[in-house]
């Protein structure tokens, strides 16, 4: 089904969008590849074995720092731009003295029953 916005030839097409998520998702499996090699290389890795001959070999920190920076930099845009488009709350203070919030002239609260 085509939205509205697609119908009245506003909006964008899909073709950003699939390059996005491609952008995104490169770095983000080369990320899980080269995390799963550094954490394999741990003695108590008991499944090591099985996963060392597909998981990248070499230097694999420098690759796993480069894949880190690269989705750092491709979420950034996206999270300010979702934070700036998202309803930002209202937070209504009570005024002094009110809801048993002492104004700063009130004497404190002692309670002396027995």
């Amino acid at each position: 089904m085509v939205s509205r916005a697609r119908r009245r030839g506003g909006g964008r097409g899909a073709a950003p969008t699939v390059v996005i998520h491609w952008l995104v998702a490169l770095p983000l499996a080369l990320s899980a590849a080269t995390g799963l090699r550094l954490s394999s290389d741990a003695p108590e890795a008991i499944w090591s074995w099985m996963l060392g001959p597909v998981l990248p070999q070499g230097d694999v920190i420098t690759w796993h720092l480069v894949s880190a920076s690269a989705l750092t930099i491709l979420a950034a845009p996206t999270s300010c731009s979702c934070a700036a488009r998202a309803p930002q709350p209202v937070i209504e203070r009570p005024s002094a003295g009110s809801r048993g919030i002492p104004s700063g002239n009130d004497p404190p609260h002692v309670d002396v029953s027995d």
